[in-house]
């Protein structure tokens, strides 16, 4: 029994109004941005702040990574397609990875409040240093995931067709 077979019959076919050579080009962009949001989530993990100790820092850092990995199937799906994509394609394709930054974008948030949390708790016993520069570099997931969804407004919302196979 195939788990998500919501869209495995649906007659819709998703037509990206770019050429073959633009589909490559934008499926290197999204390759592009998600490991970029790969590197600093690394980046962010290797800061030794004193919160790396806490059980609900580590696992939103941690958990963070699943959404990640989730994009990275939705990138190469979407590098697979063609520039007609079935229903199945679209949603684990270029959806997969839309639904997934938006996910970190989520995640990053809390892990920005957790952290502030964290350091009014702790404030007369902690090294500051590196706390605030792993508040930091959450900000760079942020701005890549607004980025992002700036350009997939631009590059896939509007050349994004439904057209019936009836």
């Amino acid at each position: 029994m195939i788990k998500n077979n919501k869209y495995l019959n649906d007659p819709r076919v998703y037509v990206l109004a770019m050429s073959d050579s633009r589909k490559k080009q934008s499926s290197c962009v999204n390759l592009a941005f998600v490991l970029g949001i790969s590197v600093f989530q690394l980046l962010a993990g290797m800061v030794n702040q004193d919160s790396s100790r806490t059980g609900w820092i580590v696992f939103l850092y941690l958990f963070t990574y699943l959404p990640l990995i989730y994009a990275f199937f939705g990138v190469f799906t979407y590098w697979e397609a063609g520039t007609t994509m079935s229903c199945l394609q679209y949603q684990h394709g270029l959806m997969r990875i839309r639904k997934s930054l938006l996910a970190v974008l989520v995640m990053d948030v809390i892990g920005i409040a957790f952290e502030i949390i964290y350091m009014v708790l702790h404030r007369n016993g902690m090294d500051f240093a590196p706390e605030l520069m792993y508040l930091l570099l959450h900000l760079p997931h942020i701005i890549l995931v607004v980025v992002y969804g700036r350009y997939y407004d631009r590059t896939f919302a509007s050349s994004v067709k439904e057209k019936n196979m009836n």
